[in-house]
Formats: structure tokens, C-alpha cells, sequence
């Protein structure tokens, strides 16, 4: 059996943590086994199911000590926590979102012994020390690891060579598929029986850009009396974003889901989702969104990888509020004039599909095994 130790923060239900509970579930057990070391002491969203799968999970604590003295820390305790479990692990696979993180972490992993470590780009930009992800990038594309990214866009941002695959974020398609007698059940539940949803998934960071959607939805919900706003999500902005909707006086109007199980549900239940993101690896909520027959808007820095079904809106980061009420008019106009239907072809043929992911990265797997 090969085990493979997945590198990551917390468990939690966000992107790159639902792609590897994706493939976890997917992958054949009997041959490959996850494990996951975490830097955020506490129990995250997914662990339970990680144990009921026959994976371990470990935890320890990073330094919030900023500086060189603070990075000096952290790395010897990355490399530390990396050495104790080298003997047990075939292979240590790296999930960073920046170049500086990911050139130190690969680094403690090889000094620590490993000798199979896979590194894996789940972003197109970050909004933290540019200047030494640009440093950083020259040196994390020439160590001796297996490169990896879930899009080209994550893969050029990350890497300054070529040498490097990409793994698409795939889904469980079936789950996701458009269900009428779910929507019906969900917007009963929720009290939006007649009403016209806007929905988004995604933590309340930066990067989601919750501000310009409470804006744009103010602006919208004055020419629509039936429009609601569901928000799915948790994280560090969320008190601040539910004081911009107090002050917006569209608190009412606006219902904060927090972190949810039936997610794959409440697609069901939308009319349209809004994803106006600074930027994205990929976005695999909007994957998902599309599946279940969703009308979506994105801004247009997002990787054309999400450009799957035929009714996708993009809009320019810096756009006024006007132009993204007139795409939600125009998405809104979408769902009346057609059909919902699933688009589980086209996620298929484009790749995004669990079964096929889990294909190419097992693959990878077996190809790092054979290089012992």
C-alpha cells in the first residue's frame, strides 16, 4: 500500500479540502491511503469522515510571529513535524497557495527525508508577500519534486518552468445534478418559495469579495422585491460583512447559512450564482453550481477553465455596480426563458468529473512509487 501525507492547514469545507475528500472517497483504499498533517490545531469540518475512511489526521501549531525570526520557526517546526512521520509515509504531498510557503515547506519535507514529495498550486494569485512569491518561484520549480496545479493559470502563477501537470478539481457530478423536487423541499424550508435567489459559496475573506457583492445586491434588490441573498460560508469577514448589510438596511433580506453539509441541496434551491472573486485557482464551487443548471456570473480574472455551460456572464473586477446589476438582469432573464436542466455532460466532457481526476492523480502516485 502506498500511503500518501497531505500537507495542509485545516479540513475544513473550502476548495482545495473538498477536492481531496473528492479524490479521498474516490480513490481505491486498498492500494492508497491518505493521511493529513494540519497546521491549525483543532478538528476541522471533514475530519470525522477522514477516520471513517481509515485516515489519520495530526495537528500541530505554526508561530504567529511575523519576521525572519518567526519564519525560522515555523520552517524547523514544519521540518519536524515532517520527520516524524517519514518512515510511515510513501510520499508527502504539499498543498501552498504562495511560493514562499511552498519552496520552505518542500524543502523541510526533503531535508526531513522524504524522498516522493508532490507539490500542488490551488491558486492564481494571493494578496500577501508578492515579492517573495516572486523570489520564491524560480527556486520551488527547480527542486527535485513532482510539480502539480489545478489549472495552467495556478500552474504559471506558481511555476516559472513548464514542468508541471494539471489535475482538475473534479466533482462528484451525480451529486450535484439539478433535482426539482430538492429545490422545491430547500425553498420551502428556507421560506423562498416565491422568491428570486441569489446565491454564493465561499469563505468570507478578501478574496471572495463579499463587499462588491452586499453593493451590488443593494443595488439590485431596490428594482426586485423578490430577490434574497443566500451566503454560504464562514470565516474571518463574516461580522463585518453582516454590518455592511445592517448598514445597507438589506439584512433582511440577506440569510448567512454559515458552513453547511447539503451544499450540493441548496444549489437546488438558487436561481443564480454570483461568484465575483478577486481570483481563483479554479473555483470548484462553481463547478458545482453549474452542474445543478445555474446561471453563473464571474469576474473575468477566473481561470476560462469554469466557462463550462452556455450560460456564464463575466464581468470586469472594476466594473461599476450598473454592469453587474444588468448581468444579474440578464442571468435572471436566463432562468425564465429556459428550461433548468443538469449540465453533467459537459462537466464530464471537460474534465471536472471525480472519477477521472482520481484517475490521473493516482497515476501520479504510482509513478513516484516506482521511482523508489
Amino acid at each position: 500500500m502506498i500511503k500518501v501525507l497531505h500537507y495542509v492547514s485545516i479540513m475544513n469545507r473550502a476548495g482545495q479540502e473538498t477536492f481531496l475528500m473528492n479524490m479521498y472517497r474516490k480513490i481505491d483504499r486498498k492500494k492508497i491511503q491518505f493521511g493529513f498533517l494540519c497546521t491549525v490545531d483543532e478538528e476541522g469540518d471533514y475530519d470525522a469522515e477522514i477516520k471513517e475512511l481509515g485516515g489519520e489526521i495530526y495537528h500541530f501549531s505554526l508561530s504567529a510571529a511575523g519576521g525572519a525570526a518567526g519564519q525560522i520557526r515555523n520552517y524547523k517546526a514544519v521540518k519536524h513535524a515532517f520527520r516524524k512521520y517519514t518512515d510511515e509515509y510513501d510520499i508527502i504531498h504539499i498543498h501552498n497557495y504562495h511560493a514562499f510557503d511552498m519552496t520552505l515547506s518542500a524543502i523541510a519535507a526533503l531535508r526531513a527525508g522524504a524522498k516522493k514529495v508532490v507539490v500542488h498550486s490551488h491558486n492564481s494569485s494571493a494578496d500577501y508577500h508578492m515579492e517573495l512569491h516572486k523570489v520564491f518561484r524560480p527556486i520551488i520549480s527547480h527542486l527535485p519534486v513532482t510539480r502539480l496545479a489545478c489549472t495552467q493559470d495556478a500552474g504559471k502563477w506558481m511555476y516559472t518552468t513548464n514542468d508541471f501537470q494539471v489535475i482538475s478539481n473534479g466533482i462528484d457530478v451525480e451529486k450535484f445534478k439539478y433535482n426539482s423536487k430538492i429545490r422545491d423541499q430547500v425553498r420551502t424550508e428556507l421560506g423562498l418559495k416565491e422568491k428570486f435567489v441569489i446565491g454564493h459559496v465561499g469563505r468570507f475573506e478578501t478574496q471572495k469579495n463579499h463587499e462588491l457583492i452586499m453593493k451590488v445586491f443593494s443595488q439590485y434588490a431596490k428594482e426586485d422585491e423578490e430577490a434574497v441573498l443566500l451566503l454560504v460560508g464562514t470565516g474571518s469577514l463574516q461580522d463585518k460583512i453582516k454590518a455592511t448589510a445592517r448598514s445597507l438596511k438589506i439584512e433582511d433580506r440577506v440569510n448567512f447559512l454559515g458552513v453547511r453539509s447539503d451544499i450540493n441541496d441548496l444549489y437546488q434551491g438558487m436561481d443564480l450564482f454570483f461568484f465575483p472573486s478577486l481570483f481563483e485557482g479554479l473555483g470548484i464551487v462553481a463547478i458545482e453550481a453549474q452542474v445543478a443548471g445555474l446561471p453563473c456570473i464571474f469576474t473575468k480574472t477566473l481561470p476560462k477553465e469554469l466557462d463550462i455551460s452556455d450560460e456564464i456572464i463575466r464581468c470586469n473586477l472594476n466594473a461599476g455596480i450598473e454592469e453587474w446589476v444588468a448581468a444579474i438582469k440578464k442571468a435572471k432573464n436566463l432562468s425564465k426563458t429556459s428550461t433548468r436542466s443538469d449540465n453533467i455532460e459537459k462537466v464530464r466532457n471537460a474534465g471536472f468529473d471525480a472519477e477521472y481526476s482520481m484517475t490521473c492523480l493516482t497515476k501520479v502516485y504510482l509513478e513516484k512509487e516506482q521511482k523508489k
